[in-house]
C-alpha cells in the first residue's frame, strides 16, 4: 500500500471515529413491528330503522393489523443521575403502497408517530416536548389485557385521535400556505393562516397522540407514579382573526394520570380536559353576506374520567375498565348540545401453554345520557334516529389466541363483534378501506383506522371482523 492510499484511511479514520464514538454513547437503537394479516369484515343489516338499513356486506382483504412502525431510540448519560432521551418514529404498511398522497398520511411521514426529546432524572422523572401519546392512556395500558389491545379506541376513549388541537375556526385544507383561518372575509378562501398549519385531530376521542405537547412522569415510589400532559396554545386567535359574531379561539388541553403496581395487582385512574376543541351550533348569515356559525361558547369544556386494574393469577391475567365521558355544551344558548357516555370493559387471557395464551373480553357503552336541549329521547323510525338514550349504545365481544414462535414472532387469530343499538355507530377499527353499498337507497357502509362512534358506519350496523396474522417485533 503507498503512503497516499495510507493518508487517505487515516484521515477518514479521523473524521469517522468521532462519529461512531459519538453514536455508541449516545446509545442509539433502532426498533419496530410488523404485523400482516388477513381480515374478513362482516356488516350485518340493521333491522327497525327502516331506510337507513344498508345491505349486508362481507368482505376481505390484507392489512396491518396493528399498527406498523419503526422508530429510533436513543440516550445519553449527563451524569449527576441526569440522562437525555428522544425517539423518532414512523408508521409503516406492510400489505401495500399508500394509494393516496403523502398528506393524508401524516403517520407515515418521518417523525410522524410519537417523536420527542427530553431529560430523565433518577430522582424527579422525566420532563419531555413533541408529538406524545396522552397520559390519559396509561389507565388503558394497564387494564387491557386482550388480544391486539381491541377495546382501546373503539368503545372506551370514543375512537383514537393525533394531530395537533383542533380549532373551531380554521376551516379548508389544513397545509401550509393553503390552510385557511374563518377571517373576516366574505368567503372560506381568507388569506391562509399559521393557526391552521398544523394537521389536527378530531374533536371528540379521548386517546389522543398530541403535537405541541409537554409530559412528565415522576419516578416511581412504592410502586406508585403520577404523569401530566398540556399543549401549548400556539393556536390562540386574536379577535381581528375571527369572522363576524364568531369568538376567538383558545384550544387546549391537560391530562392526569397515576397509576400503582404492588405484587399481582395493578391499578390506575385518568383525567383528560379539551378545552374548545368542538365548534358552534346552528349557522347564521350576517349582513355582510358572510355565512359564519352562530355566536356560541367556543371555550367549551369536554372531559374524560376512567379506572382500571389488572390482577395477575398465576395462569394469566384480569383487567377491569370504566370511563366517563362528558362533553360540554358547544351550542348556542338556547340549543344545549351537551351530553354524557359511559363505558365499561373486562378483557383477560389464559396461558393455554408455554407458547400459547388464549383471550375474551366484553364492553358496554350505555349511550348518552344527562342531555342537552339540543337532544330527544325519540322512537327509532325509518325516517328519525334517538340523539339520546340507549339507542347510542353498544356491546363489544372479542376472543383471540397468540401462538409464539419465537420471542419476537407469533401467529395468532382473532374475532370481534360489534352489536351497535339502533342509533349508533360504532366501527371496530380493522379496516381502513371505504365501501359503500350498491343500493342509492339503503345509504353506505363505512370504515375506517381509528374506530369508536361517528366511524362512518350507518347507524344500527353490526359489525363483526375475522384476523389471522403474524405479528414481529424488533
Amino acid at each position: 500500500m503507498n503512503n497516499q492510499k495510507i493518508m487517505v484511511l487515516a484521515i477518514a479514520g479521523a473524521l469517522t471515529a468521532p462519529g461512531l464514538a459519538m453514536a455508541q454513547s449516545a446509545n442509539v437503537s433502532m426498533y419496530g413491528l410488523l404485523d400482516l394479516r388477513w381480515d374478513q369484515s362482516k356488516y350485518t343489516s340493521a333491522t327497525n330503522i327502516g331506510t337507513n338499513t344498508p345491505m349486508a356486506l362481507t368482505k376481505q382483504h390484507l392489512s396491518g393489523g396493528t399498527t406498523n412502525y419503526v422508530g429510533f431510540r436513543g440516550s445519553e448519560d449527563l451524569g449527576g443521575g441526569l440522562s437525555a432521551f428522544f425517539q423518532i418514529e414512523s408508521q409503516v404498511f406492510t400489505d401495500a403502497r399508500p394509494d393516496v398522497s403523502s398528506a393524508a398520511h401524516t403517520n407515515a411521514l418521518f417523525g410522524g408517530r410519537p417523536t420527542f426529546l427530553g431529560l430523565r432524572s433518577t430522582s424527579w422523572g422525566e420532563l419531555s416536548g413533541g408529538y406524545q401519546e396522552s397520559t390519559y392512556k396509561d389507565v388503558q395500558k394497564v387494564w387491557n389485557v386482550g388480544a391486539g389491545a381491541a377495546y382501546g379506541g373503539v368503545l372506551m376513549g370514543n375512537g383514537n385521535s393525533t394531530g395537533a388541537v383542533p380549532s373551531p375556526n380554521c376551516v379548508a385544507g389544513f397545509a401550509s400556505g393553503t390552510n385557511v383561518l374563518n377571517a373576516t372575509a366574505a368567503t372560506t378562501t381568507a388569506a391562509a393562516s399559521t393557526n391552521c398549519s398544523e394537521n389536527p385531530g378530531n374533536t371528540t376521542s379521548f386517546n389522543r397522540t398530541m403535537s405541541d405537547s409537554l409530559v412528565f412522569r415522576s419516578t416511581a415510589i412504592n410502586g406508585f407514579r403520577v404523569g401530566t400532559m398540556v399543549t401549548i396554545n400556539e393556536f390562540k386567535e386574536g379577535t381581528n382573526q375571527t369572522a363576524v359574531s364568531n369568538t376567538s379561539s383558545n384550544p387546549s388541553m391537560m391530562a392526569l394520570s397515576g397509576t400503582w403496581s404492588g405484587g399481582p395487582f395493578s391499578a390506575a385512574a385518568g383525567y383528560e380536559k379539551h378545552t374548545g376543541f368542538r365548534g358552534a351550533g346552528a349557522a347564521g348569515t350576517t349582513t355582510t353576506g358572510q355565512t359564519v356559525a352562530s355566536t356560541a361558547d367556543r371555550g367549551a369544556k369536554d372531559t374524560g374520567f376512567s379506572l382500571g386494574g389488572k390482577y395477575n393469577y398465576g395462569q394469566g391475567n384480569v383487567g377491569l375498565g370504566y370511563e366517563t365521558l362528558s362533553y360540554g355544551n358547544a351550542g348556542t344558548s338556547a340549543v344545549d348540545n351537551s351530553f354524557k357516555t359511559k363505558t365499561w370493559v373486562v378483557t383477560a387471557d389464559y396461558a393455554v401453554s408455554a407458547a400459547g395464551r388464549a383471550y375474551v373480553g366484553y364492553a358496554k357503552n350505555n349511550g348518552r345520557t344527562s342531555c342537552g336541549s339540543a337532544f330527544t329521547v325519540a322512537a327509532t323510525t325509518a325516517t328519525a334516529l334517538a340523539t339520546c338514550g340507549s339507542d347510542l349504545g353498544a356491546k363489544q365481544y372479542s376472543f383471540g389466541y397468540d401462538h409464539s414462535l419465537s420471542k419476537r414472532t407469533k401467529l395468532y387469530g382473532y374475532y370481534a363483534n360489534i352489536k351497535n343499538n339502533a342509533a349508533a355507530t360504532f366501527g371496530y377499527p380493522s379496516d381502513s378501506r371505504t365501501t359503500n353499498a350498491s343500493s342509492t337507497t339503503s345509504g353506505a357502509v363505512l370504515t375506517n383506522g381509528t374506530g369508536g362512534a361517528s366511524s362512518a358506519i350507518t347507524a344500527g350496523v353490526s359489525q363483526s371482523s375475522i384476523n389471522i396474522g403474524v405479528n414481529h417485533t424488533f
